[in-house]
């Protein structure tokens, strides 16, 4: 299956099931390539629409076999904006270069002080051998188990997907304190060390800047999602997460026996959204009621390391 971005802007904006938005196999180096820019798309628009930042008509909310996932509705101006940018995010990615996108919140005015991240750290594997650099924030263990871990065909692509979705919905949900007010968020991306010193992924711009978290901020993990080819490492590093164990515990805890719940909440929010009549916008598309707007999206220099 090949990765378009008129057929990713055509399967993510209907209701379906699987095959209608992921390839039914990721063997091949473009379906693994079309499995991991979706599910990027999808996570990300998932963890803006819960965090609350930006209006809620910036999304569409969908179900994926029962499963309620964002992505971001074209149709509205900011979140044309940001599905261009994610688009930016998927040419890096293959062409080989990404090696981080990170979502961001800070302070309207410290772009470097950043409380809370979403990393999605990328791996490419040609061979289906990991060869992880997942160094950032990763202890002995960590490195040890994503070392071990190997693509073994779609039905466990498909469940780790579906595991992040529901990590996200809950840990948001449940387990995260609401963002102060006056606070952005941004984009930040790095690359690896082959990358064109010229490149940067479309709709990005060239910045020292990517991110410094706090001393006091905490680790989850929240998925490690793997096609045949490309895999990612999804993190949050907040300082308004509850105490660490008892998310390491709940994320745990998103199995098979919680289900109902999960899609009962999933129906419910789709209602809400597909109801909601959009709020007054300024000129450039941000809602004058929403909490905070979307910072200029950085992409820093290549080879710049966050300190974490």
């Amino acid at each position: 299956m090949n990765e378009t971005l008129n057929d990713a802007d055509n399967s993510l904006q209907s209701h379906g099931n699987w095959a209608s938005t992921f390839p039914e196999c990721m063997d091949s180096v473009p379906d693994s390539l079309t499995f991991l820019n979706r599910c990027i798309c999808i996570g990300v628009s998932t963890i803006l629409y819960k965090r609350g930042v930006i209006p809620q008509q910036c999304f569409k909310g969908r179900l994926i076999e029962k499963y309620r996932v964002y992505t971001m509705n074209t149709s509205n101006a900011i979140g044309n904006r940001l599905h261009q940018k994610i688009k930016g995010v998927c040419d890096a990615i293959r062409q080989g270069y990404l090696d981080e996108i990170a979502v961001v919140f800070f302070p309207k005015l410290n772009v470097e002080e950043v409380f809370e991240v979403y990393s999605f750290k990328i791996n490419y594997d040609d061979d289906n051998n990991p060869n992880i650099d997942f160094s950032r924030g990763l202890n002995a263990t960590d490195k040890q188990k994503l070392m071990s871990f190997k693509y073994n065909g779609p039905e466990q692509a498909k469940g780790e997907f579906f595991r992040l979705v529901r990590v996200i919905h809950d840990l948001t949900r449940k387990f995260m304190r609401p963002l102060p007010p006056n606070c952005d968020a941004g984009f930040r991306s790095a690359y690896r060390t082959h990358t064109p010193a010229d490149y940067q992924a479309p709709g990005f711009v060239p910045s020292d800047i990517f991110y410094e978290l706090v001393p006091e901020a905490q680790r989850v993990e929240f998925g490690h999602i793997r096609g045949g080819h490309h895999e990612s490492l999804v993190v949050c590093y907040s300082t308004l997460l509850e105490e660490a164990g008892k998310v390491r515990g709940a994320v745990e805890n998103c199995n098979k026996s919680r289900m109902n719940q999960f899609i009962n909440e999933s129906f419910a929010e789709i209602s809400n959204v597909s109801n909601k009549s959009p709020k007054n916008t300024s000129k450039d598309g941000y809602s004058e009621n929403s909490k905070g707007r979307i910072y200029p999206l950085y992409a820093r220099t290549k080879n710049v390391k966050a300190v974490v």
